[in-house]
């Protein structure tokens, strides 16, 4: 956990994550899922962990990976247009995706009690207004 939340933060320093709201978004996934690991409850981070990888699914999706706007470094050439735009570039994405899919798939698909079951219906009944218009995460 500790590896993915530094690549993101490196992947964000370079300017290949978008929208410093969206930034801080990741973070939290990031961060619930380390408290879950934390309190042994290993099915609540693998859901966090799935909300964090269809997070970033949806921001590479919506707005792809605008190369022709980049500086070799990663940086924007345009930085005062993509201040507010929501992006994850294509490296970002791989990056990311390929090693929360790796601690996912380390992870119980199944929770050791009905407290912690119970706690992955609320996670991922939680409506995100920032990404979804409200509409929550399908799953």
């Amino acid at each position: 956990m500790d590896r993915l939340i530094s690549l993101k933060h490196q992947v964000a320093s370079l300017g290949w994550l978008g929208n410093a709201k969206f930034v801080l978004q990741l973070d939290k996934r990031l961060d619930q899922a380390k408290a879950a690991l934390a309190r042994d409850k290993k099915k609540l981070a693998r859901v966090r962990l799935s909300q964090f990888v269809h997070e970033l699914e949806k921001a590479h999706k919506d707005h792809g990976d605008d190369r022709h706007d980049k500086h070799e470094d990663g940086r924007d050439k345009n930085k005062g247009d993509d201040r507010d735009k929501k992006f994850v570039n294509d490296d970002a994405f791989q990056l990311l995706k390929i090693n929360a899919e790796f601690i996912m798939a380390k992870l119980p698909a199944k929770a050791k009690d009905k407290d912690e079951e119970d706690e992955c219906r609320r996670a991922e009944g939680e409506k995100d207004d920032d990404h979804d218009g409200g509409k929550g995460h399908d799953r």
